[in-house]
C-alpha cells in the first residue's frame, strides 16, 4: 500500500513539474534559457528514498520526457536513472539540512547531466559541437536551478520531513 501511495505522489509531482516547465518556464527565461525541474525532482527524491528507488523514478521520468519531447528514446532515461542512482548512493555525506549543500548538489549535477547529454547528443544524434554556447546554456541553467530551489527551499524542507519521503520508513517498503 505504501508503494502505491508514494507512486500517486511521484506520478501527482511529475504532472505539476510538466506543467510548470511546459508553460509557466516558459515566459520566465534568463538569457533563453529554462530551467530543468526534473534534476531537482530526481535529487528531491533521491535524497529521500533508497538507491534503487531512485533509480526507477529517475528511469520512468526520463522515458517520460522522451516519449513526451520525442528525443533519443532512453538518453533521458537513462541519464536521470544514474543520477537518481549515484545521488540516492552518495546521500550519508550529504546534509539535506544544509540549504547550500543542496543548492550545491543542484548545481553539479545539472551541470553533470547536460554535459554528459550533450556529449550524447554528439555522439549519437550527430549534434553539432559548440562548446561555447553549450557553456553559457549550462552555465545558465544550473545557476536557474540553484535559484528555484532557495525559493522552493521551505517547500523542499518540509516535504523532506513528511512520511512519504522519510528514508527510513520509505527503505523498509522499497
Amino acid at each position: 500500500m505504501k508503494i502505491i501511495k508514494n507512486s500517486i505522489y511521484v506520478i501527482i509531482w511529475f504532472l505539476i513539474i510538466y506543467f510548470l516547465q511546459s508553460s509557466f518556464f516558459q515566459i520566465f527565461t534568463i538569457a533563453g534559457v529554462k530551467p530543468n525541474l526534473f534534476i531537482i525532482f530526481i535529487i528531491f527524491v533521491s535524497l529521500n528514498t533508497s538507491k534503487y528507488y531512485a533509480m526507477s523514478i529517475g528511469i520512468v521520468v526520463g522515458l517520460l520526457i522522451d516519449f513526451i519531447i520525442g528525443n533519443n528514446i532512453g538518453q533521458n532515461a537513462i541519464l536521470y536513472g544514474l543520477l537518481g542512482y549515484i545521488i540516492s548512493s552518495i546521500r550519508v555525506r550529504i546534509s539535506k539540512e544544509s540549504r547550500i549543500s543542496n543548492i550545491l548538489i543542484i548545481f553539479i549535477s545539472t551541470l553533470c547531466l547536460e554535459t554528459v547529454g550533450y556529449i550524447a547528443q554528439i555522439l549519437f544524434a550527430g549534434a553539432i559541437f559548440e562548446i561555447s554556447v553549450f557553456i553559457k546554456i549550462v552555465l545558465i541553467e544550473a545557476v536557474y536551478n540553484g535559484i528555484i530551489l532557495m525559493i522552493i527551499y521551505p517547500l523542499w524542507k518540509m516535504l523532506s520531513k513528511s512520511e512519504v519521503y522519510n528514508s527510513q520508513r520509505a527503505a523498509r517498503y522499497l
